[in-house]
This record gives C-alpha cells, structure tokens and sequence, in this order.
C-alpha cells in the first residue's frame, strides 16, 4: 500500500527526536516494552513536555521513527560516529512522510547529481508547485500549511548538517557516513536509502 501525502510533520516541535530516539533505544534494550516506556514516561516526565497528552503525541511519534530502524541501525544510533547518527535520524524522519521524502529526492538528491551545491528559493518554489499540480491534497493544503512544512523540512535539514543556511541559499553538504554503515546497507539494501540520502557515491 503506497504511502499518502501528510503535513503530520509540521505539528509541535517536530524535529529529528535525536535525545527522545536515545532514550527510547536505551529503555528497550533494559528490557521495558512500549507499554512500560510509556508509564516510565508520563510518571517522571524525562522528555519535559508540559501535558499529558503531549507526552502521547511525542511518544507516538518517536515510536513510529524507531519502528524504521532494525537491530543494526538502532545499535548505530546509539554508539555511531555524529555522521552516521545524523543519517539514520533523517532516514527515519523520511520513511515516515512522503512529503518530506520526495523534497529530499527532487530537490537536494537531483540538484547535487547535476552539480550543483546549492538549494535555491526557486528551487523550493518549484517543487511545491509541482506537488500541487501532482496531488489534490497538497494543492488544497493553506499557505500557512505549506509555509510551515518548508521551515520544518530545512530546519530538520540543517539539524543533520544536510543542507544548510546561507543568506539566500542552503549549501548541500554530503553526510559523510562510515564504512561500517555503508558495509551494513550492503548488506541489507532493503535500507539503501541512507546512502542515496548522504550524497556520498554508490551503495
């Protein structure tokens, strides 16, 4: 089943979840299940939300981004180099909204395969108005909706050190990702996306 358009992305403080994934990771592998993160979470409140129910909303949401990684990757996460944290991070905030995917892969990916090293507003400008000529959802989206996307996209962006902000611009940066990540995707290609993602050559 194909993967829908969602500005789901743009609620809160959405970001790359780098504190909450740990913390969640370390909590699994003590042996707690979702069931008793959860509990262990709204009891002491260790992601300093300021309700309860932000406290679904965020757990919810980081759920949903370890529910991308497996055994190899998670172990990555937690005792990886900064690159490779930064590329699975983004990698798990992609698999779950094909919006934010799809920018990645015409935008950054296409411009920096034709040389380019820069992001423009044109750029940006360009690939909404394709997206609303290609789907009734995003083109029914408010201005404000999709203003908000485009921040959150380049902001998670810049967190990863992907792209990052100049006056006018956003330098493409490759993510200089390991050997021993890049060995790993060869050896489980159903996760060749982070290396398509981090700009650094053939997986």
């Amino acid at each position: 089943m194909s993967q829908g358009y969602s500005a789901g992305f743009i609620s809160g403080s959405e970001h790359l979840y780098r504190y909450e994934i740990k913390q969640v990771l370390m909590l699994l592998d003590q042996g707690l299940d979702k069931k008793q993160i959860k509990e262990k979470a709204f009891q002491e409140n260790f992601f300093r939300q300021k309700s309860h129910q932000a406290n679904i909303v965020l757990l919810r949401k980081v759920f949903k981004r370890v529910d991308q990684l497996d055994e190899g990757l998670r172990r990555l996460v937690q005792n990886g180099i900064s690159a490779d944290v930064n590329a699975i991070l983004l990698y798990a905030y992609l698999k779950c909204y094909r919006f934010f995917r799809e920018f990645i892969y015409e935008v950054v990916v296409y411009l920096h395969e034709q040389g380019q090293r820069r992001v423009t507003q044109s750029d940006i400008v360009d690939f909404f108005e394709r997206k609303e000529e290609q789907s009734p959802k995003i083109r029914n989206f408010t201005p404000e909706t999709k203003q908000k996307m485009r921040q959150v996209m380049l902001k998670a962006c810049n967190e990863a050190e992907y792209i990052i902000p100049g006056e006018t611009e956003w330098e493409i940066r490759p993510v200089p990702i390991s050997g021993e990540l890049r060995d790993y995707v060869r050896e489980h290609p159903e996760h060749r996306m982070l290396v398509e993602i981090s700009l650094t050559g053939e997986w």
